[in-house]
């Protein structure tokens, strides 16, 4: 027996300055989950981590299941702190 996965792109989750894809997938008869992409380039501000979190605010309202996948890492240690 065959298995369909029922999906969609859910470019309405989602901000344009963000590298960012978030898919809305489900199998016939059961819940949807949401899948979650996001790479953070090295260069950009650390005001991206709020952007993301109001993507994520916006699947919480909706109650669905997530699973966050990508590249976010950020030095939160003072520069002088880094080098010892």
């Amino acid at each position: 027996m065959r298995t369909y996965l029922n999906y969609r792109i859910r470019d309405d989750l989602i901000n344009d300055d963000l590298e960012c894809l978030i898919v809305e997938m489900g199998k016939p008869r059961s819940s949807v989950f949401l899948v979650g992409t996001w790479y953070r380039p090295p260069n950009s501000p650390p005001e991206r981590f709020n952007e993301f979190e109001n993507v994520i605010d916006k699947i919480d309202a909706e109650s669905k299941e997530l699973y966050i996948l990508g590249d976010v890492k950020y030095n939160l240690l003072p520069e002088a702190s880094a080098h010892h």
